[in-house]
């Protein structure tokens, strides 16, 4: 007889009926049991409700979004800092990404897309830049590669 559901083949129906009953449950995170009051609206669970609780939520929230918003404002600072210093380093490291990236999707081998110190060589010899079909000069900050 085939089992109905993933969670009767692996024997967690059990396990999970356990940790919850009519006026709340345990909460995943902190471990104490918990009113249903205390844990926010889920349609898609099978008890309507998350697994952790308002305030192990909450603390996760700040806790991993103070850490992203410092990284994310530090690699802005980098990232403004190199314009202003090396521009042709910064845009020799955006073809490359774009590149690998072009590689990837195709399957190519990454072992022949150039280094970004070749290809900020070969925007420093472009002085002017220009268009390879057209003959007319690019700003730096203008061009597209995809």
């Amino acid at each position: 007889m085939k089992p109905a559901s993933a969670k009767e083949y692996f024997g967690l129906k059990k396990i999970l009926e356990s940790d919850f009953d009519e006026d709340g449950r345990v909460c995943t995170a902190c471990g104490e049991y918990k009113l249903w009051e205390n844990f926010n609206r889920h349609t898609r669970s099978t008890t309507g409700r998350t697994s952790q609780c308002k305030q192990c939520k909450k603390q996760k929230r700040r806790s991993k979004g103070r850490d992203y918003r410092r990284e994310k404002y530090c690699a802005k600072l980098h990232k403004k800092k190199l314009k202003e210093s090396d521009p042709f380093l910064l845009r020799s490291r955006n073809i490359r990404a774009s590149l690998m990236n072009r590689a990837r999707k195709l399957d190519l081998d990454k072992s022949e897309i150039p280094t970004a110190e070749e290809i900020k060589a070969w925007l420093i010899n472009q002085k002017p830049l220009t268009c390879y079909y057209t003959g007319i000069a690019v700003d730096l900050w203008e061009c597209h590669i995809d």
